[in-house]
């Protein structure tokens, strides 16, 4: 994968994960409602996010 790509793919992921969306809303809406614990479980979409990156530029490398 050159330095373009993963700028190109880097860049777009970095704006829409610092951008509040509804995955920011679910897991303040869900550490809001049923307490610290259970808001760092749905943090698995965060995680969703970074396995994609990885798995993405695993294929491309």
């Amino acid at each position: 994968m050159t330095f373009g790509n993963w700028i190109a793919l880097f860049g777009p992921m970095a704006v829409l994960a610092a951008v509040p969306s509804m995955s920011v809303l679910t897991v303040a809406a869900r550490s809001a409602s049923a307490g610290f614990v259970h808001g760092t479980a749905a943090m698995g979409v965060v995680v969703g996010d970074v396995l994609f990156i990885l798995a993405q530029a695993w294929q491309h490398g």
